[in-house]
């Protein structure tokens, strides 16, 4: 991939989120100064504060307070509070929520690269993974990806092997990431595109309380980063919810509503509608994003470090 830093917006640039924009930050957790660490580290909560002792190397206990820090920054730049003011809760499956806010965001790092997601009233996940080319990608695949992902997987070799594995585990990621269940969605109970550089909208039906699972409308292309798209329709199982009794919202699509925390919720035609895309953050690094609702939304690509 070529290198897209100069497509990242300086953080000076920032402006309110809006209904119709998803942003996403990149954070080198390393590259942060020592002032700006002890900052970012004293506006944890106790309770995380002691998770980070946890953690056995310095350099990890480093980066958790680091990364924390920063979502709690960022939390307050969008809530416009202090950063030890935002009240963090988590779900039943773990996945840490705001209270009573129409702010849905999502947390990925590796290594040292954070990348932090954030939408209005519309669920979002992000994954990211260092890529690396020393891994028996076909054997991992046969644990935790779908038969006809392995399927995919089966026919490629060398660089394009490396590519389709890490362009599936990040989009099943990022999905499961969105959908907040953590592990009770197994990684191989639903399909995702293995081309590089592919967008797609997954439509999910809910039926007499079971799921059944459809291919998906796909998506008009769209670039993020530097990704041109090559859709294919993907599969994924799974139901965001009833939509019944829930507010309506002039600034959403009619077939969007929001309930009442603010939160998105799918109408008749929408149900379970997810887009899952590649997302370019710099060389070395495979990474996607998985988004609530129809594809009607702009990306805003910031970097923490330019200003």
């Amino acid at each position: 991939m070529a290198d897209e830093t100069s497509d990242w917006e300086a953080a000076s640039s920032w402006t309110m989120l809006g209904d119709d924009a998803l942003d996403v930050w990149r954070v080198h957790l390393d590259a942060l100064d020592l002032p700006t660490s002890a900052v970012l580290g004293a506006a944890l909560s106790p309770d995380e504060a002691a998770r980070a002792m946890r953690y056995h190397r310095f350099i990890d206990r480093e980066r958790f307070k680091r990364g924390r820090g920063v979502l709690r920054a960022l939390l307050g730049l969008y809530l416009g509070r202090a950063p030890d003011a935002v009240a963090l809760t988590a779900n039943a499956h773990g996945k840490p929520l705001l209270a009573s806010s129409s702010l849905c965001f999502n947390v990925a790092h590796s290594d040292d690269l954070a990348l932090y997601a954030f939408a209005k009233r519309r669920r979002v996940g992000v994954d990211v993974e260092r890529v690396h080319d020393d891994g028996d990608w076909r054997s991992i695949a046969v644990h935790f990806f779908s038969a006809r992902e392995q399927q995919a997987l089966s026919t490629l070799s060398g660089p394009a092997l490396m590519a389709a594995f890490f362009a599936i585990w990040t989009r099943k990621e990022a999905y499961v990431k969105a959908r907040g269940l953590g592990l009770s969605l197994p990684l191989d109970s639903f399909d995702v595109d293995h081309e590089p550089g592919s967008r797609s909208v997954v439509t999910m039906h809910d039926v007499d309380g079971g799921i059944d699972a459809v291919p998906g409308s796909v998506s008009v292309p769209q670039q993020l980063g530097s990704t041109n798209v090559s859709p294919d329709a993907s599969w994924a199982s799974g139901s965001p919810g009833s939509a019944r009794n829930a507010p309506s919202s002039p600034h959403l699509p009619t077939s969007l509503r929001a309930d009442e925390n603010g939160l998105l919720v799918a109408g008749q035609e929408m149900r379970g509608r997810w887009t899952i895309s590649d997302l370019v953050v710099e060389p070395g690094y495979a990474a996607a994003l998985s988004v609530e609702g129809d594809d009607a939304w702009r990306l805003r690509p910031w970097d923490w470090r330019r200003t």
